[in-house]
């Protein structure tokens, strides 16, 4: 937790025909507030579509379009 939290989650994500980005927004989990929106971010996915994997890193963006160069959206496909 804290300022740098990691999270260290896996998902199977099938590609459907014709998709050619992932939109991913993380959000964190509270259990007395409503959940804080952290960032969002777009996901190419050509590297994977023609290699057949793509190990990369994208930072997320705030609801203000500030860059989080801290949080980032981590996929191996």
């Amino acid at each position: 937790g804290g300022r740098n939290p990691s999270f260290d989650e896996k998902f199977h994500i099938p590609l459907i025909e014709g998709l050619r980005e992932l939109s991913i927004n993380v959000w964190n989990s509270n259990t007395i507030n409503t959940d804080d929106f952290i960032g969002s971010c777009r996901v190419p996915l050509n590297k994977v579509l023609t290699s057949g994997y793509d190990d990369a890193s994208w930072p997320l963006q705030t609801r203000h379009m500030k860059v989080c160069w801290g949080s980032e959206a981590h996929h191996a496909l």
